[in-house]
C-alpha cells in the first residue's frame, strides 16, 4: 500500500502514522525475537525495501521507529538503519 502511496504520503499525515505504528511492531515485537530485529528479519526487511522502497517520508519515519525501539538491528537492513 505504501508503494502504491508513494510521495503522496505527504498529502496524508494518518498514513503515516498507521504505518509506522503498525508495521514497526510487527516487525520489532514479533514472537520469535521481541524487541529486537534478528539476521532474518533483517534480511526479510532490506529485500522488502529493495523490491518496493519508494523513498517516501513513511518509510524514512519507520526506519527511525525501527532505531529507536529495537534493542539489537541484525540482518540486511542494519546497514540502512545507522544508530544515533
Amino acid at each position: 500500500m505504501n508503494h502504491a502511496i508513494g510521495d503522496h504520503d505527504e498529502d496524508c499525515p494518518a498514513w503515516t502514522d498507521f504505518f509506522v505504528a503498525t508495521a514497526s511492531r510487527l516487525i520489532v515485537l514479533d514472537l520469535e525475537t521481541p524487541g529486537e530485529i534478528d539476521k532474518n528479519e533483517g534480511d526479510w526487511l532490506e529485500d522488502l525495501l529493495d523490491r518496493y522502497s519508494v523513498g517516501n517520508q513513511s518509510e524514512k519515519k519507520l526506519l527511525d521507529e525501527i532505531r529507536m525501539t529495537a534493542k539489537k538491528i541484525s540482518g540486511g537492513v542494519s546497514k540502512r538503519i545507522k544508530p544515533f
